[in-house]
């Protein structure tokens, strides 16, 4: 495949604290714990923009790089989000920050606001402190919330300042605190919701819905599935230390075919099954799960193009062919093209050769020789 556009972002972030743990412990006041994953790596990180939507979503990308303040990513589940978020990261002044993500949808509801805020905790014995939360815990570097669209109003208020002013105040703290960190929404959720859905408070609704970068399906970004699926063979044989795989023709037009509701962890997941499902070289359509080899089945003629239904079937001979010695092709295709299309010619003039000859373009002793070579009558 020629001229394949892929970015690559290089995300290297460094602990504030324990350089060991690659998970914060973040516990609330009623004793409530969330876990954030801080992100240390050093990997290069694809970002494949054959298509116009992806390369839209990188320039807008691009515009966020030299101003401060919240994102917003929205798109369906698997659409690459996160991903995006990572390479966000990596491309601002905060790259040598941490890089910290959370999921609202697994912390209590009664602990988001100390956990993302801090809070004052005097204990029975021992001096008074503020514990802090994930905005002091991210500062220098990128906060990633997801599943923002199930915080609740509460605490959504809370935040209006956070995005609005850049300050926030501690639970029971009375002093406001500067904002050092950039701040990304991300919504499970094909669009931004409307105010009148009542998602997220006015207030936040008005401070964040023109800093929403809407993320494409696969579905919208065909021109990227192959080169997608070509990273993730690649890069799963390096990790795994197999041989480079190869897709066979029928393959690449069923993966280009498939609608891919899962999005980007879908394909990268077909990948590796496919993988580990044979030690051939070459994956052919049956090695994928079997959602995308009924993707592959012949339509009707109605609906496609002859030219292009012969050509699918003469990839599949090839590939089934492989290296053999053949020296009698030509012949063998056609045979397999010419002999049903003088058969049903004929049944179509109901066995009358002159009318046939004529359908045909060729005269009738030329016709009375093909039925004889292929046992027609």
């Amino acid at each position: 495949m020629s001229s394949i556009n892929i970015q690559f972002a290089e995300t290297t972030t460094t602990l504030p604290h324990s350089a060991e743990a690659p998970v914060l412990r973040l516990a609330g006041g009623d004793g409530h714990v969330a876990q954030a994953i801080r992100q240390v790596t050093n990997e290069f990180l694809p970002i494949v923009s054959e298509s116009r939507a992806m390369q839209d979503v990188l320039q807008a990308l691009k515009e966020e790089e030299g101003r401060s303040g919240p994102v917003v990513f929205v798109g369906e589940s698997g659409s690459g989000k996160q991903f995006l978020a990572r390479h966000l990261h990596s491309r601002c002044s905060g790259a040598a920050g941490p890089y910290l993500t959370i999921d609202a949808r697994r912390m209590a509801v009664e602990a988001i606001d100390q956990i993302l805020l801090g809070y004052w905790h005097k204990p029975l014995f021992g001096k008074a402190e503020v514990i802090p939360g994930m905005l002091a815990e991210a500062a220098g570097g990128t906060l990633v919330i997801r599943g923002f669209e199930t915080v609740p109003w509460r605490v959504q208020e809370l935040l209006v300042p956070v995005v609005t002013d850049g300050h926030y105040q501690p639970l029971n703290v009375q002093e406001s605190l500067p904002v050092q960190c950039r701040i990304v929404f991300v919504f499970e959720s094909a669009v931004f919701p409307r105010s009148s859905e009542k998602v997220l408070a006015p207030q936040l609704w008005e401070a964040l819905k023109d800093r929403v970068v809407q993320v494409p399906t696969l579905q919208a970004r065909r021109d990227d599935v192959l080169p997608l699926a070509e990273y993730f063979l690649n890069r799963q044989a390096q990790e795994w230390g197999q041989p480079r795989r190869e897709l066979s023709t029928a393959a690449q037009k069923v993966i280009k075919k498939y609608r891919w509701p899962g999005n980007v962890k879908e394909l990268q997941w077909a990948m590796a099954t496919a993988m580990t499902s044979t030690s051939h070289e070459v994956l052919d359509v049956h090695h994928f799960p079997p959602q995308l080899a009924a993707a592959g089945e012949v339509p009707s003629l109605d609906n496609v193009a002859l030219e292009d239904f012969v050509e699918q079937k003469l990839a599949q001979f090839l590939e089934r062919v492989g290296s053999y010695d053949v020296s009698d092709l030509h012949d063998a295709i056609e045979t397999q093209m010419e002999r049903p299309l003088y058969k049903l010619v004929l049944q179509h003039t109901n066995g009358n050769q002159i009318k046939a000859a004529r359908i045909l373009g060729i005269n009738r002793n030329t016709l009375r020789t093909k039925l004889r070579k292929y046992g027609l009558k």
